[in-house]
């Protein structure tokens, strides 16, 4: 995780820091669009879905280490305002950009929140924006709620605790890692 944002720091300060041919520097974000899409998350220590008592032991008889989400996000391209457009449009078209999104869950109506690098392609047509684009691929870091695992004293491989005839669980929140792909919603 301290790699990804390291790595998005580096990336703002180099846009930050652009100069064009005509020394007119980037300005900033364009307008900003709304997005619906699906996101593939790794959450931290992977998601617990059953567990049984086998031979003595605690087993994990059914886990996830990757899960998928609906999303809505919010996402800003950078904009550079000698040009009319993303700072990004000479390379193929794309923009260049930062987004914040929520997940939508089945137990709760908000289970995920995150943000990260967003690369957009595909221009709206009929916008004023320069910077909207249909297609927006992006990678983040960010928080997932009551996420099922091991409760506390209590690890897979290992008998339980002695006393304890059942397997106890705890809902907790981790640190995740998505992948994302979003549409932009009309404006």
């Amino acid at each position: 995780m301290q790699r990804l944002l390291a790595a998005a720091t580096l990336v703002a300060a180099s846009l930050s820091q652009t100069v064009y041919a005509d020394d007119a520097p980037m300005l900033g974000f364009g307008e900003g669009q709304w997005g619906a899409g699906l996101a593939l998350l790794k959450p931290n220590g992977g998601i617990i879905n059953e567990t049984a008592i086998q031979n003595g032991a605690v087993r994990v008889t059914d886990s996830q280490s990757w899960s998928a989400k609906l999303v809505l996000e919010r996402h800003y391209y950078a904009v550079n305002s000698a040009k009319d457009g993303c700072a990004t449009d000479g390379w193929l078209g794309a923009c260049l950009g930062l987004f914040v999104g929520v997940g939508l869950g089945d137990q709760q109506i908000l289970d995920m929140v995150g943000g990260g690098l967003m690369i957009g392609a595909g221009r709206v047509a009929g916008t004023t924006d320069p910077t909207a684009r249909q297609h927006n691929f992006g990678i983040g870091v960010g928080r997932m709620f009551r996420v099922k695992s091991l409760g506390d004293g209590i690890s897979a491989g290992a008998p339980l605790p002695a006393g304890e005839t059942e397997i106890r669980h705890k809902f907790r929140d981790t640190n995740v890692l998505f992948l994302l792909y979003s549409y932009s919603l009309p404006q």
